[in-house]
């Protein structure tokens, strides 16, 4: 299964995998189609997963499917390969990470050692097994406790909305949005708005 928010992108990728046999049974265009179509009975082997999505970013997915389908073994594939976001994905619970860019072939090559049970991380950020024990024990707030009405605030603010407006778009009062920034904060390990907007933008969590 494959689930991208750019649809010539994905439609591709999936049109190059099934010319080298494989089974793409789906192709969804949002986080939430994603969660629907696996809560619909459509359980793949493997998702090939994309993490800067409007309204639902791969992280919250990826949470999700870790508590109601732990069996489903999910690739992500992002441009976004900083360390930081390939160590969150661990933590949350990936079994891979490609990046956007590579040739089919090659992500051929990953897909079939994850359905093998083998990992796959890029390279350049040597994890070895030893390394990616230790990232699997240790708390990441900002990819694991943020919630979609905290991406959203932050979002907003990223779209160079004021807190005012924010809040009347979110139906919420000025008070309650400013908490959720609070919280934003706590959860980022920012203290000021521009430095959790720019993790959150790094990691591809907003855009």
């Amino acid at each position: 299964m494959l689930c991208d928010d750019t649809p010539s992108v994905v439609n591709l990728i999936g049109d190059e995998l099934r010319k080298i046999n494989f089974n793409v049974t789906n192709i969804v265009y949002s986080g939430q189609a994603c969660l629907d179509t696996v809560k619909g009975g459509a359980v793949p082997d493997l998702l090939i997963l994309d993490i800067s999505m409007p309204q639902m970013p791969g992280y919250e997915v990826v949470k999700q499917l870790k508590k109601t389908n732990p069996e489903i073994k999910i690739l992500i594939f992002s441009s976004y390969n900083h360390k930081d976001v390939v160590t969150a994905m661990i933590r949350l619970g990936v079994n891979g990470f490609a990046e956007k860019g590579i040739k089919p072939i090659e992500l051929a090559k990953i897909i079939r050692k994850i359905i093998n049970g083998e990992t796959y991380f890029p390279p350049e950020h040597q994890l070895n097994a030893e390394a990616i024990e230790t990232i699997k024990q240790e708390k990441i707030p900002w990819a694991e406790q943020l919630t979609l009405r905290e991406i959203q605030a932050a979002q907003l603010l990223a779209n160079d909305e004021t807190r005012k407006t924010a809040a009347s778009i979110m139906q919420i009062s000025p008070s309650a949005f400013n908490k959720k920034i609070e919280r934003i904060f706590k959860k980022t390990g920012q203290r000021a708005i521009i430095g959790a907007l720019n993790l959150l933008r790094k990691v591809g969590m907003i855009q």
